[in-house]
């Protein structure tokens, strides 16, 4: 076999995504009006060989039939599919080398993607020794469920329309299709070369797609509640209420703070690894978010609770990307191909003498040699100076009244020392300066992490927050230019104390509380997003659209000095590690297993009437690093040791599990409570709790206010959902025991694509599978509902 044809693998990756309205497009010759979008990753490729134009206007005809069978195709499949199943459509289709997910995101508006599967290398079963291909094997092993490649897409469409607003029907209509087709291909272009469609951070989580809330939940209400915050949610609802024009603010807590932010001296050993940390930049680096990450403040109350998420999917994507995330650095509301057309002349620019002749000899005329050839350089600078000292002589001779002759004659005796001096010393005359060698890579590094360690503004006011020359009341007006304005589209709730705008939702009485129904739709309001970066945190403020201090730079600086204090103590309440340390102090759940277990019990509750989503599951952690085999990193560093380590085959396990007890359980509504044992000897426990109130949190602490009255009622779609998980006791045991068994079958037992199905120990109830009756009345070892019960009952 060729070297050329050495098998390898291939990660599954996205083939193609379309979005289509059949609507659009009734008969066949205008059936491919219907798709407003179409993404290739074939297409893209041999856009990138650059071929001549015969061959590139095959590959556009093959890429055009291609992209209309798919779509035939899935429109065929839906058809189908409904008129067996009372109406509903299929969302999946399974091939031997594709994943196919189909999804209708608003009413009419498709949206269809393929994933090609892992390729791995295969037995080869051919008898042929001559053929070069090699054997390749398609696996779904670490690819997301259909269920959990919907909700990403679901999630990319809420950001798209958070920063449109209208419907895709009205947008289309809006605009017209050329500028709709526009718009999408820029922000779905970007998402699908992005998307990475195998199982990775956190999969429980997505699941869900709510708002994520921090290692410690919201912050504190009240008295007594200082250690977790309350005094710094009184700073951010004051401020809220003071600031003319300021709608509602989000406040997102994202990894640790830099050790150049630790005043105190730290010790010698360490020195060099908290200098290696604090030259990474934290924010647009590719970080997944971790367990820990989440929101911290919620807001005032001012937006729904819909726009409050995807609020919080846009932090994430900032923290993820940087400036580089969608509607940071472009606007996405601008005409961009306007905006091109606005780029410098290239003739004001300083014109290249190989490329200019006729300008080049013109302008060095007066420095000819003689030789009739225009000079590649310029002249030599004691030329300049000569022509200088000319002009100078000539001067002081005219003001003393001196004769030309008598004056040249001294010039010349000047011209002559000075020309015996150059030959006496030619190595001075070409002496240049040398340039510094500067890493500028590496000095926009640095600059960047002494901003996130100093605090910025991503979306507002650019430069530095301390400058001394700023004037808002500058003649030319030119500071105004670099506070670039961004419009975002929410669901704003009327209050009492919010300002009257045009561009506020009509509707509803202020008089009324705030309630946490997401049945109720409201119009959608343009407000100014300003978000403000501080190492760990990022500040989403949301401002009315017309509000004037938006555009004044002094108003920034005020931001920037108001929370710069508040900075410390926000970051010391909302810790990871201070975190962990009040929950196991808080924490007083009773055994119920006769063995002791000292592993932790990481928990994930889904809230839907909120719409938040808290966990402490660990993320997947990446392959190829010390944590994917189960080891710490050993940095030393504060947040490393309190990230559990656990494999990357036991976070697959886990997740994979957990993502199918979920899809499961969704179907049905009267199953309350199932505990489970994976083939990894880890114990799941899913449950279904009564709903959270729909009022606004209570003033007294005694007062419960995560759940509903018993005599309230409430639909079952709004009944919490927790997982508890916590390695057992014989899991060690039960792992080495699987000796023969493929990793994969473990991992995706669950989801039904295990290869060669079930062991007979699991099926039979082994150790392995947890039925036994040893199994089943050890269990986790606590009691989950108390547990759970409790760590609501701590601001979670």
């Amino acid at each position: 076999m060729s070297s050329a044809a050495v098998p390898k693998v291939v990660p599954a990756q996205l083939s193609f995504l379309a979005i289509y309205n059949p609507s659009l497009g009734d008969s066949d010759e205008t059936f491919h009006q219907q798709i407003v979008f179409y993404y290739a990753k074939a297409a893209k490729a041999r856009a990138k060989l650059g071929n001549g134009d015969t061959q590139a206007a095959k590959d556009l005809r093959e890429a055009e039939n291609e992209k209309l069978r798919q779509v035939g195709l899935a429109q065929g499949m839906v058809g189908f599919a409904r008129s067996f199943s009372t109406g509903e459509t299929v969302d999946s289709i399974e091939t031997e080398k594709s994943r196919i997910v189909l999804h209708e995101l608003e009413r009419g508006w498709w949206i269809l993607a393929s994933i090609d599967l892992t390729q791995l290398p295969a037995a080869s079963t051919s008898k042929d020794t001559n053929t070069t291909e090699p054997a390749v094997e398609y696996s779904a092993r670490e690819v997301s469920p259909p269920a959990l490649l919907i909700q990403q897409m679901v999630r990319a469409h809420c950001v798209f329309t958070l920063h449109h607003g209208w419907p895709l029907d009205q947008l289309f209509k809006k605009h017209g299709r050329d500028k709709f087709c526009s718009i999408m291909n820029t922000y779905w272009s970007r998402f699908s070369s992005h998307w990475d469609v195998l199982l990775h951070g956190s999969p429980a989580v997505d699941m869900f797609r709510g708002l994520k809330l921090a290692a410690g939940g919201e912050l504190g209400m009240g008295v007594g509640e200082e250690e977790w915050g309350s005094s710094e949610r009184d700073v951010l609802e004051d401020f809220a209420r003071r600031t003319e024009g300021l709608v509602d603010v989000v406040v997102s807590r994202f990894g640790e703070a830099s050790p150049l932010q630790n005043t105190k001296p730290k010790p010698k050993a360490h020195a060099a690894t908290h200098d290696d940390e604090a030259v990474v930049p934290w924010i647009g680096c590719g970080g997944n978010v971790a367990a820990t990450d989440g929101v911290v403040f919620s807001g005032v109350g001012g937006l729904s609770r819909s726009s409050l998420r995807d609020i919080a999917h846009w932090t994430e994507d900032m923290y993820h990307y940087g400036d580089h995330a969608y509607g940071i650095r472009d606007n996405p509301t601008s005409d961009r191909r306007r905006r091109r057309r606005k780029n410098p002349n290239p003739t004001t620019r300083q014109p290249d003498p190989s490329s200019a002749k006729p300008t080049t000899e013109d302008q060095s005329q007066p420095h000819d040699s003689g030789t009739g050839e225009a000079p590649r350089i310029p002249p030599p600078i004691v030329k300049a100076v000569e022509s200088s000292l000319d002009k100078a002589s000539k001067a002081i001779d005219n003001a003393e009244g001196r004769t030309e002759p008598a004056a040249k004659q001294e010039t010349g005796t000047m011209l002559a020392t000075s020309s015996t001096r150059r030959e006496q010393s030619p190595e001075a005359m070409r002496y240049i300066e040398p340039t510094p060698d500067v890493d500028w890579v590496e000095e926009k590094r640095k600059a960047q992490v002494q901003s996130e360690n100093n605090g910025y503004f991503l979306i507002g006011l650019k430069g530095d927050m301390v400058e001394a020359d700023m004037d808002d009341d500058n003649e030319e007006g030119n500071w105004n230019a670099r506070i670039p304005l961004r419009t975002v589209y929410v669901e704003k709730l009327n209050k009492g104390t919010s300002i009257s705008e045009s561009d506020e939702t009509p509707g509803e009485d202020s008089s009324k509380e705030p309630s946490f129904n997401t049945a109720t739709k409201l119009e959608k309001s343009r407000l100014r997003p300003v978000v403000y970066v501080h190492r760990p945190f990022i500040y989403t403020f949301l401002f009315a659209h017309r509000t004037s201090s938006l555009s004044i730079t002094s108003f920034y600086r005020d931001i920037h000095h108001f929370f710069s204090p508040l900075h410390r103590s926000l970051d010391r309440n909302t810790a990871p590690a201070r975190v962990a340390e009040r929950l196991t102090a808080a924490q007083s759940h009773q055994t119920t297993s006769s063995t002791s277990n000292t592993s932790p019990i990481y928990d994930l509750v889904w809230d839907p009437r909120t719409l938040t989503v808290h966990s402490s599951i660990p993320n997947i952690p990446d392959p190829g690093t010390l944590i994917a085999e189960g080891l710490s990193s050993g940095n030393g560093s504060s947040s490393s040791s309190s990230t559990p380590t656990w494999s990357r085959l036991d976070a697959l396990n886990v997740h994979a599990h957990l993502l199918s007890t979920a899809h499961e359980t969704q179907r049905s509504s009267s199953e309350l409570e199932r505990t489970s044992k994976t083939a990894r000897g880890w114990w799941v426990v899913w449950m279904r709790l009564p709903p959270s109130r729909a009022t606004p949190p209570p003033s007294s602490p005694n007062e419960d206010a995560h759940s509903v009255p018993s005599d309230t009622a409430f639909n079952t779609d709004e009944l919490r959902e927790a997982f508890l998980i916590r390695r057992a006791g014989d899991g060690e045991t039960a792992v080495l025991k699987s000796r023969g068994r493929s990793v994969a079958s473990g991992v995706w037992s669950g989801l039904g694509m295990g290869i060669g199905g079930a062991s007979q120990s699991q099926r039979m109830g082994g150790v392995a599978a947890g039925w036994g009756p040893k199994g089943l009345a050890e269990g986790i070892g606590i009691d989950a509902r108390r547990y759970v019960d409790d760590l609501l009952s701590l601001n979670r």
